[in-house]
């Protein structure tokens, strides 16, 4: 009898030690089987599905950290956000899955799990390349915060010493140039602003506002009317401004230029009066890369479907329905509607003049007739700038400090020498 349960024990350590066995054997396997999935899965990124993870053009895919290499190790030296456009290099490191971005000023790393490739792309405009840089530097905290439209691109752990391309100390930013982006860093990440000579170029004294109305091909219609302007006549005036090298602001930058927040080289402004035949003169704006304005009256329009659609020529309001002559009695001029209708009445058509042309910043006024009044409401419509006609308020250019409601145009007319031309645009007048 005891040897029966001597025998009965020992057959059951063989079993356990089996089970142990097996177990063993068990987890080797999963060892084994993960151990041999992370190799595919890496091998797949450097050779089948690589593409899925590599451009050279890459978009960040959530909020994640930037690295740098230090030693043999990856430390975290900043953050990256969301939808940021970055350029990459190949996989420099195949072990730890690192790819390094090639446009930054420092070497930064990103994991290949944070990125996705990007088809099409938004190129920067490196229009503020010719904007003149001012005199000054921020000194930047131990950690700054790049920004473009409101959104964070980067976040780096360093300190910065950069030269003010845009000085907007009102909103509390500083516009500067970063990774070849005009970005902007916010003041409470600025400790220091520093002289410093950056340029020797000199801000522009003052701008000419150029005033146009209908340009025309006369082979295909008539305009007998002073303010129309042949299709030659109006091209001579494109390319004598291409080839004299003015820069042709925006609103927003003549907004900012009258403020004192952005310094600008030689420039005219090119705009056009009412609407019509504005797709014609667009078109040789166009193909001279120029930018211009035009004000609409849009109550005679349909501003969504009449209008090419231009990078270069951009729509501002030349109120809804305040273009009609008579409409005020006499002693208001051609009474248009502005100086004679009720502050309510005037209010609302220039608000939804804004509203139809989707947030017009700029005005101007109907026959150039205005007052005190017109400008308090343009001011509570939201209007930053509004143009009259020549020598508005004594003035003959858009100035530094000037009114930015009184800025005066040179009207071209149809008999405009080419030599009277010349000296509204080379400011001579």
């Amino acid at each position: 009898m005891p040897k029966r349960r001597k025998k009965i024990k020992l057959k059951k350590k063989n079993i356990a030690i089996f089970i142990i066995i097996v177990i063993l054997i068990i987890i080797g396997i999963v060892i084994l089987v993960n151990t041999l999935l992370n190799k595919k899965d890496l091998g797949t990124i450097l050779t089948n599905d690589y593409s899925k993870y590599y451009s050279e053009i890459v978009k960040i895919k959530n909020d994640t950290s930037l690295y740098t290499l230090k030693g043999n190790n990856y430390e975290e030296s900043g953050k990256i956000y969301k939808d940021t456009i970055v350029k990459l290099d190949e996989l420099t490191d195949k072990k730890n899955q690192y790819f390094k971005i090639s446009d930054l000023d420092n070497e930064y790393y990103i994991k290949y799990s944070d990125i996705e490739a990007v088809d099409n792309y938004y190129q920067e405009d490196n229009r503020y390349k010719k904007y003149i840089v001012f005199n000054k530097n921020i000194i930047t905290d131990e950690t700054t915060t790049f920004y473009l439209d409101d959104y964070p691109l980067y976040e780096l752990n360093k300190s910065f010493n950069l030269p003010i391309i845009i000085n907007d100390e009102e909103e509390e930013k500083y516009y500067v140039e970063y990774n070849n982006m005009l970005l902007y860093v916010k003041q409470d990440d600025v400790v220091e602003i520093k002289n410093n000579q950056n340029t020797e170029e000199i801000n522009t004294t003052g701008i000419p506002v150029l005033n146009y109305h209908f340009v025309y091909k006369p082979d295909e219609e008539t305009c007998d009317q002073e303010i129309c302007h042949p299709e030659e006549q109006f091209r001579q005036h494109m390319s004598y401004i291409k080839e004299s090298g003015y820069f042709t602001p925006t609103m927003a930058e003549l907004d900012m230029y009258m403020d004192g927040k952005l310094q600008l080289p030689q420039s005219v402004i090119i705009t056009l009066d009412d609407g019509r035949n504005i797709n014609l003169a667009t078109k040789i704006i166009e193909e001279y890369e120029l930018n211009a304005t035009a004000f609409i009256v849009t109550s005679r329009y349909n501003v969504e479907e009449d209008f090419i659609k231009s990078d270069y020529v951009e729509l501002q309001s030349h109120s809804h329905a305040l273009h009609d002559a008579g409409t005020c009695p006499p002693g208001h001029g051609q009474g248009g509607g502005l100086t004679c209708k009720s502050d309510e009445e005037v209010l609302n058509d220039l608000k939804t003049s804004i509203e139809q042309l989707k947030g017009a910043i700029a005005f101007c006024y109907p026959f150039y007739e205005y007052n005190d009044n017109s400008i308090k409401i343009l001011k509570e419509a939201g209007f930053k700038l509004a143009f009259a006609g020549e020598y508005a308020n004594g003035k003959t250019k858009a100035e530094v400090g000037g009114d930015k409601y009184q800025i005066p145009r040179w009207v071209i007319v149809t008999y405009t020498t080419m030599d009277l031309f010349k000296d509204y645009v080379d400011g001579k007048l």
